[in-house]
């Protein structure tokens, strides 16, 4: 499980190794422009690890969601994720 960030990410908490099934897994964010800022979320919501892209703090509507069996699922989300133009 190989996480591919640009440097612009910063990490803000990453426990996707811990093997835990927690809300917090892993969030990244990058800011951009005048006051526009994009985040990277993973966690384990009631059954399913989730992979959530988020602009601006919009978080009813994400950019990008995805539901993931398992941690190695949820690594290639955040790697596509990470990599898409906004």
């Amino acid at each position: 499980m190989l996480l591919e960030l640009a440097e612009e990410w910063k990490i803000e908490h990453n426990e996707l190794s811990s093997g835990e099934k927690a809300e917090d897994l892993f969030q990244a964010s990058k800011s951009y422009g005048d006051s526009q800022s994009i985040v990277l979320d993973a966690g384990w919501y009631q059954s399913v690890y989730k992979v959530l892209l988020i602009k601006n703090f919009n978080w009813e509507n994400p950019v990008a969601a995805k539901e993931c069996k398992d941690i190695d699922e949820v690594a290639c989300a955040i790697n596509a994720f990470a990599s898409k133009k906004i």
